[in-house]
């Protein structure tokens, strides 16, 4: 009940920052009542038509972004015109909400990576600082939703939330389709599996059945929308644009900037976000590691998959220059996001590394006082001084969750105390004594049998100080 209380103290503070950013946002967007967001002027002034459908006849370029919208961009706005409210006061009031969306959405995945309530408000501040320093929300135009959206399939996802993962894909198709390139991305990759330090097919097949139900939903959300604009084919070449001064550099829609900036972090073309120094950079393109290191295990390391996803669909962008719309709409909202994650999961590891050194300066008399925690975890029924028991063996589809081919064996002990015998280790998650159960030789009381010996994770000192002493696990008979 407690950690319950915390986590909501920290979402409540996270929601209260996010809150503020979005005031600051309303406080200027309603400054003039004429003022209208850059991006807005050529996606929302045609929707105009949803309230009085004889405005812009005969208009070129009212017509052109009608068509390139998004079947479910035009429903939102459809609904609330038909509903009285005005299209650009609509894109004034999203941005607010979208930001609290953003904000909740990154305090919950952050928890589901790594359960830190301190974590997670500083990744949902700092993500929430991203979306406000660029124009993107503030747009309310489709970019707009790509960071909701996908932190809700990254969360979903991890969860294991087949039918509300499938849901998103679909609202990505309708709403941002580069998102949801990215996401079924995420989830052809999520097929392999590390086996013996070797990649190869996972046997899950809820797997499959996610992949192939999000192929078909996507698939079918976004024909509408490839084939809508056929009245204003065929799409620009890579040779016609070079030949355009809108394309170039300081153009309109500059495009071909010169130097590495075009491959690195030109705003349309780069793989990286824009405006950023080079060590923020190099922290991005680090970022899916730090998240590799918190979650330790390829399947479960959402953001290293997406990142790959991305990539491939930066490539592919440009290979086929134009046809999949520009290559920078796919990595550098998601770097951004895995940038923001990172620094959060660097502050809290740094955290916990000075607790652990301020408390090992203290002395260890305070250390000595946990070591009958572990004891007192485990259920008498588990724990025995004498002969060691058997264990039981971890069926194959168990084995092949965990990712890891050196699991050999699985000791059914109390949720929340320990869980696998992995590598050659069983680790406890007992918060106060944090200790490493390392199997012994085995024992003579049964075949497959092991003597777990009870050992400081830290034994250099603490092996002066305590006593050793010999458990045997038997294995809950449920």
């Amino acid at each position: 009940m407690t950690s319950k209380i915390v986590r909501r103290w920290w979402l409540i503070a996270a929601l209260a920052v996010a809150a503020l950013y979005s005031g600051l946002a309303l406080r200027l967007a309603f400054r003039f009542p004429d003022l209208v967001q850059d991006d807005a002027r050529q996606h929302v002034f045609w929707m105009w038509r949803f309230i009085d459908p004889s405005l812009f006849p005969n208009d070129l370029i009212a017509d052109y972004f009608q068509a390139v919208a998004p079947a479910g961009y035009k429903l939102l706005y459809w609904l609330f015109a038909k509903a009285g409210i005005d299209p650009l006061l609509l894109s004034k009031i999203l941005p607010a909400a979208i930001g609290l969306l953003i904000a909740y959405l990154a305090f919950q995945l952050f928890l589901e990576l790594i359960p830190n309530p301190l974590g997670a408000f500083f990744a949902s501040v700092l993500l929430g600082q991203f979306v406000w320093l660029k124009d993107d929300v503030m747009s309310a135009t489709p970019r707009a939703f790509v960071c909701p959206l996908f932190l809700a399939f990254m969360l979903f996802l991890v969860r294991g939330r087949v039918f509300a993962c499938v849901l998103v894909v679909a609202l990505q198709a309708l709403v941002y389709p580069q998102a949801g390139f990215v996401a079924l991305g995420v989830l052809a990759l999520r097929l392999l599996k590390s086996r013996e330090r070797r990649l190869c097919f996972t046997r899950d097949r809820r797997d499959y059945i996610l992949f192939i139900a999000a192929v078909c939903i996507f698939t079918a959300a976004i024909l509408p929308f490839a084939s809508s604009p056929v009245r204003f084919r065929p799409v620009i070449t890579r040779e016609q644009a070079r030949t355009l001064p809108e394309f170039q550099q300081h153009g309109r829609s500059q495009f071909f900037v010169r130097g590495l900036s075009y491959w690195t972090d030109a705003p349309r073309s780069g793989l990286l976000p824009n405006g950023n120094p080079p060590h923020i950079l190099a922290l991005a393109l680090a970022a899916p590691g730090c998240l590799i290191f918190a979650r330790r295990k390829f399947r479960e390391a959402v953001l290293l998959q997406a990142t790959l996803a991305a990539v491939l669909m930066w490539g592919a962008a440009q290979l086929f220059l134009f046809k999949l719309h520009l290559p920078g709409r796919y990595s550098q909202w998601l770097f951004q996001i895995g940038q923001d994650l990172a620094r959060a999961v660097a502050r809290q590891k740094f955290a916990t590394c000075s607790e652990r050194n301020h408390s090992g300066r203290v002395g260890a008399r305070r250390r000595d006082a946990h070591l009958p925690a572990l004891e007192k975890q485990i259920p008498q029924r588990f724990l025995h001084l004498g002969p060691a028991a058997g264990v039981v063996p971890i069926p194959a589809e168990l084995a092949e969750d965990d990712g890891d081919c050196d699991v050999a064996q699985r000791c059914l002990l109390n949720p929340g105390f320990c869980t696998t015998v992995r590598s050659g280790q069983l680790r406890t998650r007992d918060p106060l004594s944090q200790r490493l159960l390392r199997p012994g030789p085995p024992a003579r009381s049964g075949p497959g049998a092991r003597l777990l010996h009870r050992q400081p994770c830290r034994a250099a000192r603490l092996h002066r100080q305590v006593q050793r002493r010999s458990y045997d696990y038997q294995p809950n008979a449920a």
